[in-house]
């Protein structure tokens, strides 16, 4: 007999539920637990007990029953989803700059096919919209869950077939734990490996998140012998596992390495109270913990009630008021105060007039009934997706002012690609200029090198020189230092040097530009990093060409392109809050205090602001209305076309 999941009902879960769901709000909201998106792994490990348990039981009165168990998930995923989605769509009309609205609908579409995570995975990078602005970002881990309810149920069905034909029922449901046990461990070596190679396929992938849900899995097939007996020893499990959420959700940060490893700590620490809490023969009522206590607590169960409708609320509230900001201090306290109120509010609104009558069948009492709600929400979502998809986010509800701004976004050069490792590591390096020219020039950095590949690329056609792209993203241009981001190289940072360092060689270019967004790179070791860019220019200077190391251009407290768009639809002056020259040289400290350094080693410093300072001191954001920026500190190419009189020292 295994521990019960769903016999009777557990308010200890839906306080954990309760529990999971605020350490996301409050996270997103940035009220504290900076590791507060963990909530999500512990709503993973609830799932796939729950359901696993379920399924255990359906096994044991004879076989799955794969429509009803699906009806279940439809009425509990498809009215609340869909009432969100409408309202979250029409918000989006009023408030929403094409491209933004375009992006909405795309996300939509993917939601409607269960593959939200997969597009979310491939819309992330430096070039993406802000995640705290996409309404639907939230919706990647339920895209997970989908995509496990829908395979889970035929794995178990086919497993506990052929058992049963091998070896009988006696030892089936022991086996059938056992293999959930093993796709543990295969799901988990690939987390921990992905993590360190490709951390965004480790957080949005099923594969590399399957070992949570399985995590609740395994514990649901665990037999009642395994139950902790006495009152001491579930007060010792149930105080670790708190601790072990706890610390997970104030002690991790947006760097820690994610899921892989640190996933462990809330992970176990959920399975740890599901199991220290679980009711036995041998366990009476009154013979409960001081976490079972907390856990049982009424107001923390209410919110784990309406805990899914809080989670879909509370994210495009976020979003939209995130979008619509463009202040330099961001939402104040009071405004993420009220929005949280406000998706409680709608939470319990949901619940009560959508969750719960259509799971009780109160609405719609036929399975008939019921899949056709679930067929229609898939055709209305994808119907809404695809007319704003195709009608490029509606630009017609937008003055044509304010969409010459918004266009920014997508005035960047898309010939300018990524330089593969690989490649490199061959000598092939992506070339710009003119074309079957000599190699004079070799641009190396980050995403902030890219952008300047305009300016570059015309002067080089104007002088018929040819020049190649040593590029990738997070990723900066030294030795012996790198930057760790989950979109960069990070530890193979110094297989790209080297690589560069050899092309040099080859070639003879007679110049190397090194472009990077300088105040990320030094992280929390500037002095490492310093010493680090220091010797990048003695080695390079060492190898033949002239060094010339360009400075950060002024990054923006907000996304200008957005900002100076909403300034044409109501009162906000971006231009007034644009960072100010001050402001520059304080958050660039690191490189300006580098300068002397870096010309003593024989590097050529160039300094954009000088071109991209404006009236009263304060950075150019726009020219001729057109922005000079994609987002906050990537410059567009008419902002890059703009630094032109910067570089045409090289080509002299």
């Amino acid at each position: 007999m295994s521990l019960p999941s769903s016999s009777s009902y557990r308010p200890d879960i839906d306080g954990l539920r309760g529990v999971a769901v605020m350490m996301v709000v409050l996270f997103h909201a940035d009220f504290g637990f900076n590791g507060g998106y963990t909530g999500v792994d512990l709503f993973f490990v609830i799932s796939g007990y729950l359901i696993t348990g379920l399924l255990f039981k359906e096994l044991d009165r004879g076989g799955i029953d794969l429509v009803s168990f699906w009806e279940r998930r439809l009425r509990r995923i498809a009215p609340a989803l869909l009432v969100m989605l409408l309202v979250t769509v029409g918000a989006g009309y009023f408030l929403l700059m094409p491209d933004a609205f375009s992006s909405l609908g795309e996300s939509v579409i993917a939601q409607a096919l269960f593959c939200a995570n997969l597009y979310f995975w491939k819309d992330s990078g430096y070039f993406s919209s802000a995640s705290e602005e996409k309404p639907l970002l939230h919706l990647w881990s339920l895209a997970v869950e989908e995509q496990f309810y829908v395979i889970l149920p035929i794995v178990l069905i086919l497993g506990h077939a052929w058992l049963k034909r091998r070896r009988g029922m006696s030892t089936t449901r022991r086996t059938l734990v056992r293999g959930l046990a093993w796709l543990w461990g295969v799901s988990f070596v690939a987390s921990v490996v992905c993590v360190y190679r490709d951390a965004n396929t480790a957080f949005y992938w099923l594969p590399p998140r399957a070992w949570e849900l399985l995590t609740g899995s395994v514990l649901a097939g665990l037999p009642q012998t395994w139950l902790p007996r006495t009152k001491r020893i579930r007060h010792w499990i149930g105080s670790l596992s708190f601790v072990m959420i706890f610390v997970a959700g104030l002690a991790y940060e947006d760097e820690t390495p994610f899921p892989g490893l640190a996933a462990l700590l809330p992970c176990l620490g959920a399975a740890g109270l599901i199991w220290a809490h679980a009711p036995g023969e041998n366990v009476p009522q009154g013979d409960r913990s001081w976490t079972w206590r907390l856990f049982t607590w009424r107001p923390l169960v209410g919110i784990g009630l309406i805990s899914y409708s809080l989670y879909l609320w509370h994210w495009p509230l976020l979003a939209l008021a995130h979008y619509l900001n463009v202040s330099k201090e961001g939402l104040a306290v009071g405004v993420r105060a009220a929005l949280v109120v406000a998706a409680m509010l709608l939470a319990w609104a949901s619940w009560k007039w959508v969750e719960t009558p259509f799971r009780k069948k109160g609405l719609i009492t036929s399975r008939r009934m019921v899949f056709g709600l679930g067929l229609g929400s898939i055709m209305t979502s994808l119907m809404i997706g695809v007319w704003l998809v195709r009608g490029q986010g509606l630009p017609e509800r937008i003055p044509e002012s304010a969409l010459n701004y918004a266009r920014g976004r997508d005035d960047r050069d898309l010939t300018a690609s990524w330089t593969g490792l690989e490649a490199a590591q061959k000598g092939e390096f992506p070339q710009f200029g003119a074309e079957g020219r000599p190699v004079r020039l070799m641009l190396w950095g980050d995403s902030h090198a890219r952008s300047l590949m305009p300016v570059l690329d015309r002067l080089c056609e104007e002088n018929q020189v040819a020049g190649e792209m040593a590029i990738y993203s997070a990723t900066s241009p030294t030795f012996g230092f790198y930057r760790r981001s989950r979109h960069g190289l990070n530890e193979r940072t110094e297989l790209l040097a080297e690589a560069v360092l050899a092309r040099l060689k080859q070639t003879q270019a007679s110049h190397v530009i090194l472009a990077a967004y300088w105040m990320e790179c030094s992280g929390k070791d500037s002095v490492r990093f310093e010493n680090a860019l220091v010797q990048t220019v003695q080695r390079l200077k060492e190898a033949g060409p002239q060094v010339w190391v360009v400075l950060d251009v002024p990054t923006q407290p907000y996304d200008v392109p957005k900002a100076l768009a909403l300034g044409g639809l109501w009162p906000s002056d971006a231009v007034a809050m644009s960072t100010s020259m001050e402001e520059y040289h304080v958050a660039n400290k690191v490189m300006q205090s580098l300068i002397p350094r870096l010309k003593t080693a024989g590097a050529h410093v160039v300094e954009p602001m000088e071109l991209l300072t404006g009236a009263k001191g304060r950075s150019r954001v726009e020219h001729g209305g057109h922005s000079l920026y994609i987002d906050s500190h990537h410059l567009s190419v008419t902002g890059a076309l703009f630094l032109k009189p910067l570089f045409e020292p090289l080509f002299k």
